[in-house]
């Protein structure tokens, strides 16, 4: 584990998988609610308080998680003013998702994050039993992976999705990964991507 001090309020942490193995962290228990995972949060904050003098124990702190394939998965930390309000943590929040180039769109006064989710089911007919529910209900880009003999279907899209809805049809068959950002990186690096930004509709099309 390195960690890089960027400015006097971020820090970068680049942990490789190798790190992840040493503490019997699988991939997917990276925000899970586990002892290993809340053990390797603390590990960062102590080193960087340690070799940095941050201060995390009066502050608001922002993780942002991103995958990097030549080093390993990347976790930015930002500490914000302690006297920072919530509004301006929502503006800091939406600030960061322009900059990252997923667009938060408005409509009237409800806000739309963008889409980001990955199930993964046991076969490809497990997917093929709703890509028809899915062709009418989502809009957006889909890409189907194979990773250890399992499908992943990664939905992207920045319009608005009845969340319940979707996620009700994908959880029929398919069981949610809660890691997105992490996995999506595993998926690239280790993982067979079969078809690329429009899955569902080759499926619901072909199959």
């Amino acid at each position: 584990m390195k960690i890089e001090k960027i400015s006097d309020n971020i820090i970068k942490v680049t942990i490789s998988l190798n790190d992840l193995e040493e503490r019997n962290i699988d991939i997917q228990s990276l925000t899970y609610n586990t002892s290993a995972a809340q053990e390797l949060i603390w590990d960062m904050m102590e080193q960087a308080e340690n070799q940095y003098g941050f201060d995390f124990s009066n502050a608001n702190i922002v993780f942002e998680p991103a995958s990097d394939l030549t080093e390993g998965f990347i976790i930015t930390i930002t500490q914000l003013d302690e006297d920072t309000d919530f509004d301006s943590f929502n503006k800091y929040v939406k600030k960061k998702l322009k900059k990252n180039g997923l667009v938060v769109k408005q409509k009237g006064r409800r806000i739309i994050y963008p889409v980001r989710i990955i199930y993964g089911f046991n076969s490809i007919e497990d997917i093929l039993n709703i890509v028809d529910k899915l062709y009418s209900l989502y809009s957006g880009e889909s890409y189907l992976y194979k990773m250890k003999n399992k499908y992943y279907l990664l939905l992207k899209s920045t319009k608005a999705i009845n969340y319940v809805q979707l996620e009700s049809l994908l959880s029929e068959y398919g069981e949610k990964v809660f890691n997105t950002w992490f996995f999506e990186g595993y998926l690239n690096e280790h993982g067979q991507l079969m078809i690329e930004k429009g899955a569902i509709d080759v499926l619901n099309t072909y199959f």
